[in-house]
């Protein structure tokens, strides 16, 4: 690897720098030390918990406080994270800890660069098991800083990740906020309004004035349409033509800017089809995808796949289209599947599905408060993500030398 060493820096090698830790025990299961496995450690490198290493006595690795965890299984994943407790981790992690002359905060910083990460996947073994080796991962070369700068670029990159998880202690807050906001609005209304209650089979106790309506009664149902491959691929025309994978991107609404595929007016009238009005909430009908329970509601008029199935108000003197997707975002899609090797949702089965009808103003007001929430979980994480990118450009022009920090009153 060729690159300009900054003046007072040197060439140098991971394993210059960091050793592994080979220390395997086998705990008993009476073991209550703390264990860390590769699914206790977040993409990006935070920690969501841990463990008894008691819980499984297969070998485990020994590890201490201030020492790197680094998944060399499924690299690509970059689950990275230096732990400030001592403990065990799983064999899928390798455990690095600084050498004298490195700063542990630096060389975690190091391997959780873009840069490793690079040279990490180029010695993946293995298609279905891949992973990375230390025999390859200690020969990653780069420039090297002294030991006062590694600790001054260790402060720069920690301030940024704390705040990161400060963020992301927001957006937890924001997201258990929402769900204790729903269940309640969707189940007693919105405080005040109500002074009288009944109780309803299914629904427990609701206020009094509400009704309880089948799905059927009040929205379309239908699903989507199959088109031939050689009508999709466009990157223009008349509607957007959204498939299953469209529903994994973020956010709740599903606009012009997510489709990938274009339909003309013509294949509508060969098709003898028509598309889905905005407000319609669209998600899988189909085999695994069910289990995912991913809704969206659509804000222009579109098309979706025969994987698909769309809700649409037909009755907006009872219904409003955001109460209905706020409702269906508190439901199992999984309930409405047949039984069968390949479950399926019919339309059948949504038709009978049975919900709480507030009057339309207070499901508007409903509405409106859920929505609120929602931009403050979203602006929450559009401002974790701009976190993630600043860590990102910073880590690669302070661990590669082209921006400097100050040390001791000089660069």
């Amino acid at each position: 690897m060729h690159f300009e060493v900054p003046k007072g820096w040197k060439r140098a090698q991971l394993g210059d720098v960091a050793i592994v830790r080979r220390t395997k025990v086998r705990p008993s299961n009476k073991d209550r030390r703390r264990y860390v496995g590769l699914e206790h450690i977040e993409r990006g490198g935070s920690l969501k918990g841990y463990a008894e290493a008691g819980t499984s006595v297969s070998h485990k690795t020994v590890f201490y406080a201030g020492d790197t965890l680094y998944g060399k299984l499924r690299p690509n994943l970059r689950k990275t994270l230096r732990v400030d407790f001592d403990g065990l981790c799983s064999t899928d992690i390798l455990v690095l800890f600084s050498r004298s002359t490195a700063h542990s905060a630096y060389v975690c910083h190091l391997v959780k660069s873009g840069r490793f990460h690079i040279y990490a996947m180029r010695g993946i073994t293995g298609t279905r098991m891949p992973r990375t080796s230390w025999n390859h991962l200690r020969h990653f070369t780069f420039p090297c800083p002294p030991l006062a700068e590694q600790r001054a670029i260790a402060a720069v990159l920690d301030s940024i990740d704390e705040a990161i998880e400060r963020t992301e202690a927001v957006i937890t807050a924001n997201e258990q906020l929402r769900e204790s906001v729903r269940e309640e609005l969707l189940t007693r209304g919105i405080p005040g309004w109500h002074s009288q209650w009944k109780k309803v089979p299914r629904f427990g106790i609701i206020p009094t004035d509400w009704e309880i309506r089948r799905l059927g009664d009040i929205t379309d149902i239908r699903g989507g349409v199959g088109f031939p491959l050689v009508r999709q691929g466009r990157q223009k025309g008349t509607y957007p033509f959204i498939k299953v994978s469209d529903l994994t991107l973020p956010g709740n609404e599903i606009s012009v800017h997510h489709a990938n595929n274009y339909v003309d007016v013509q294949d509508l009238l060969d098709l003898k089809v028509r598309p889905f009005s905005p407000g319609s909430v669209v998600f899988p009908k189909i085999g695994a995808a069910i289990a995912t329970n991913k809704k969206r509601i659509i804000t222009i008029p579109t098309l979706i796949d025969n994987n698909m199935m769309a809700v649409t108000v037909s009755a907006p003197h009872k219904c409003d289209d955001r109460y209905l997707f706020h409702w269906f975002r508190t439901v199992d899609l999984s309930c409405f599947a047949n039984v069968s090797a390949v479950p399926s949702i019919t339309t059948a089965n949504m038709k009978r599905a049975l919900f709480a009808l507030p009057s339309l103003e207070e499901q508007q007001s409903i509405a409106h408060t859920l929505d609120s929430v929602d931009i403050s979980v979203e602006a929450s994480r559009r401002a974790r993500d701009a976190l993630n990118q600043l860590k990102e450009s910073t880590a690669e022009a302070l661990l590669t030398g082209t921006r400097r920090v100050l040390v001791g009153g000089g660069k």
